[in-house]
């Protein structure tokens, strides 16, 4: 696996990404890491702001982040970084239990937390 937190700078934007797994090779199991992975994707809740998304040139799973640099300070860029570093070392240690796509599993039944955050106006 790639270095904990891998950084892009353009013109105008900072691009962070981490890999925190493969993309399984069960059908059942990448279902159900897909629907995991959208679920946490909501509002960020459990991804530190970032994204989770697929890579299927590696079959990688990533964490990304993208900063505009016009809106960024030092303290924006560093609490950002501490946060998908954070959300990055989750998911790896999530992604590695061995039952982490069981229909039993707490990564599957995370929508229910946030469920609870859920507000509508």
């Amino acid at each position: 696996m790639r270095a904990a937190v891998s950084v892009h700078l353009s013109n105008d934007a900072l691009y962070l990404y981490a890999v925190v797994g493969d993309i399984p090779y069960d059908d059942q199991a990448r279902l159900s890491m897909y629907g995991a992975m959208l679920e946490a994707n909501l509002f960020g809740h459990e991804t530190g702001g970032g994204t989770l998304a697929v890579d299927d040139t590696t079959g990688e799973l990533m964490l990304t982040r993208h900063i505009e640099l016009a809106v960024a300070d030092v303290e924006h860029l560093s609490r950002a970084i501490e946060q998908l570093v954070s959300a990055a070392a989750e998911w790896r240690k999530r992604l590695d239990s061995p039952t982490a796509f069981d229909e039993d599993s707490a990564l599957l039944d995370a929508g229910a937390d946030a469920a609870a955050l859920n507000v509508r106006v």
